[in-house]
């Protein structure tokens, strides 16, 4: 029996079970109806034998009966075996087939539909790739177009300001697009506020031919030139209304810009005074061209600069602040006079604002010192920003007069964090920084590290440590040197001088500790001690008030941005019984640059106590907005001036226009510096006012 369960089981793997079960269910049935025919045949024969034995019809009648129901037993179990033999190995198989291939089909219509959508996914694969092609190729002509609008704007930008004419470029609607700073200064408006404005709204034109020129305005004159689509230029005289509704005589050249289609795309207006100004209007520099100084130039870095300390505190972002110097600027005036230095400078700010490409913003700040903002930009990409600038302004070089000048820069890079202090104290910074490069030059310094800075703040400290106990323990000192008048009825000046007594009985200058002073911002207390000591020791020599015209004392510009600073002085010169008339404040000239709204505060204040005020260490220079809008009374010439007008005609020419400027302005000129009789002679020859040094006046009466 095993051995043929064992041979089942292996037909079954062979064949498969469903076959095996259909020949094992025909063999059964092959057996029951053998079985059963031999039955009935058996039964009939029998029976038909026992017929033959003396049986009857009627006996053989229930015989047959049996039989032949049995015999339809029989076919109703063949059909029944007939009927699952069909529905197991005929119907079931059948259905298993069809359903393996209706299966099959559709895994081919999905594998069909699977191949096509991949095929089209291919098509649509190429077709992106080619137009991903297609759109980095707009995109990098996108950023090289770009990249050509910034430098085709820088350069605008720098042709307009460096043309030494009031320039104003219009668009094709006559609105102003950019204009330079002498347009600025003869419309009486900031380059913002008139930018995208209509140029009638900002310049006032009248016809200067009429009877009553008011009454014949110049309206649309632009516009007409711009719709004109001529390139000729046009010149037009006319009568220009400025903000302190005077009429200035002014010639127009409007000119239209048309591109190669015959559109206008803008045009240039070009002002030129035809009538010289009034006295007070004089704001020209050395060469008699109109001048621009950086007074409104500083205001407008200043509202920048606060503007990105509001943003890093609000966005805690950080953004770069470089200040470069323009290394060695003074020996090139010195050797070569103001007009090279001026080139210097400009050639140098020209540089750096076709670099920055729109990155940045760059503002001309003082006689050598440009800044450059650069928003939402690190320390370590403004310090590789500064050094792209150094490069480029390396590998540039100014020829003036047969002579080849080198133009470096030195950089200071510094954060503006959501930490840093106020804008004067990372000014301070900056400049501290630039103190670092001064030998040589030509390199970018960033801002030192937090554990150097530490270290240079503790330093700061110990000199604050140091300067107070001998201001009033009698170790602190002032000496005096005086100016003398080079006309005959004129009355000299006295100047007064900080010294400080270290432990080894050495003067040391304010030089050697006023900078740590400045970063501690603690200057107010070296300034308000002088100003006191001076006072008392005036009082006690009243014979002083009469012999000098002013008593001058050197006041530092870190000062007046300390908060109660200018209140003090007032309250000092009011309750002194020397009157305040008979002080005169200097300030650096190059440094006030940079502050003149403090300064202009400090000025209104020592007004009113009838107190002057000089600007010290000029270099061929008159700072127009300061004379006119603070009206000082003394310019101070650097030593430097001086020596060069003895030696070249040109510089000496340059000389003399300032000293007549001066004249007209009602300012009195002191030259430094003066060393020998011969150039004292001369110098009272060209029309100087006073003369300071050591042929005139070694050391002054005033000393404690």
């Amino acid at each position: 029996m095993r051995i043929v369960q064992e041979w089942l089981r292996s037909q079954r793997s062979r064949f498969g079970a469903t076959r095996v079960n259909v020949a094992m269910g025909y063999a059964a049935f092959v057996a029951v109806a053998v079985g059963a025919t031999s039955l009935a045949t058996t039964m009939l024969v029998q029976a038909r034998i026992r017929h033959y034995d003396g049986l009857t019809e009627v006996d053989l009648a229930p015989l047959a009966r049996a039989a032949w129901h049995n015999a339809w037993l029989l076919v109703a179990l063949l059909c029944v075996a007939a009927f699952f033999a069909i529905w197991a190995g005929i119907v079931r198989p059948f259905e298993a087939f069809r359903t393996r291939a209706r299966a099959q089909l559709e895994d081919r219509s999905l594998h069909e539909a699977l191949e096509a959508l991949e095929r089209d996914l291919e098509t649509k694969a190429r077709l992106l790739s080619a137009a991903l092609e297609d759109n980095k190729e707009l995109r990098e002509a996108a950023r090289d177009y770009r990249a050509l609008e910034r430098r085709c704007e820088a350069a605008l930008g720098a042709t307009v300001a460096a043309c030494t004419d009031a320039l104003i470029l219009v668009g094709p609607d006559a609105r102003i697009v950019d204009l330079n700073a002498f347009a600025c200064e003869m419309l009486g408006c900031s380059r913002e506020s008139a930018t995208g404005r209509p140029i009638d709204q900002m310049m006032r034109l009248v016809d200067e031919r009429k009877a009553n020129p008011r009454e014949y305005p110049l309206d649309g004159l632009t516009l007409q030139v711009l719709e004109s689509l001529s390139t000729l230029p046009r010149v037009q005289t006319a009568l220009l209304i400025d903000r302190s509704d005077r009429e200035v005589g002014v010639v127009l050249t409007l000119t239209a810009i048309v591109d190669h289609d015959g559109h206008c795309v803008g045009g240039t207006v070009r002002i030129v005074r035809s009538t010289p100004p009034e006295h007070e209007d004089i704001a020209t520099g050395a060469t008699g061209v109109p001048r621009f100084e950086p007074a409104a130039i500083v205001s407008q870095f200043e509202r920048r600069f606060d503007e990105l300390l509001r943003l890093a505190r609000s966005r805690q972002a950080s953004h770069g602040f470089l200040l470069m110097r323009i290394d060695h600027l003074a020996s090139v005036s010195d050797a070569h006079g103001y007009a090279a230095a001026e080139e210097l400078l400009r050639r140098a700010a020209q540089i750096v604002a076709e670099q920055l490409l729109g990155d940045g913003e760059s503002f001309v700040l003082a006689a050598d010192r440009i800044a450059v903002l650069l928003p939402f930009q690190g320390l370590d990409r403004a310090a590789g920003v500064g050094e792209a600038l150094r490069e480029a302004v390396a590998s540039r070089e100014l020829t003036w007069n047969g002579h080849r000048i080198a133009v470096t820069v030195s950089v200071a890079a510094v954060a503006i964090t959501p930490q840093a202090e106020a804008r004067r104290v990372l000014i301070g910074q900056a400049e501290t920084v630039l103190a670092s490069a001064a030998s040589g030059g030509n390199r970018v310094c960033a801002l030192e590290p937090d554990r150097k800075l530490v270290d240079r703040r503790r330093q700061d400290q110990e000199w604050l440590d140091w300067i107070g106990p001998r201001l009033g323990d009698g170790r602190a000192h002032f000496i005096s040197q005086h100016a003398a008048p080079l006309a005959e009825d004129g009355a000299p000046l006295l100047e007064c001088y900080l010294r400080v007594e270290d432990d080894d009985g050495i003067w040391l200058t304010p030089g050697s500790f006023l900078p740590a002073l400045e970063r501690r911002a603690q200057t107010s207390l070296v300034d308000l001690w002088i100003l006191r000591a001076v006072i008392d020791q005036v009082e006690r020599q009243p014979e002083l008030v009469e012999n000098y015209a002013h008593i001058c004392v050197n006041f530092s510009v870190e000062s007046l941005l300390e908060p109660d600073f200018i209140d003090s002085v007032f309250q000092i010169l009011v309750t002194s019984s020397v009157p305040g008339s008979r002080f005169c404040f200097e300030f650096d000239e190059r440094s006030l640059a940079l502050h003149p709204a403090a300064f202009r505060r400090f000025a209104e204040s020592v007004r009113t106590a009838g107190a002057a005020l000089a600007l010290d260490r000029c270099r061929w220079t008159i700072n127009p907005d300061l004379i006119r809008e603070v009206r000082v009374d003394y310019v101070k010439f650097h030593e430097s001036v001086g020596k060069r007008a003895m030696s070249d005609d040109f510089d000496r020419a340059q000389l003399q226009w300032l000293l007549q400027a001066a004249a007209m302005l009602d300012l009195r000129t002191v030259v430094c510096g003066v060393e020998d009789a011969g150039m004292l002679d001369r110098l009272k020859a060209m029309g100087v006012d006073y003369a300071q040094g050591v042929i005139v006046n070694k050391m002054g009466p005033l000393m404690a």
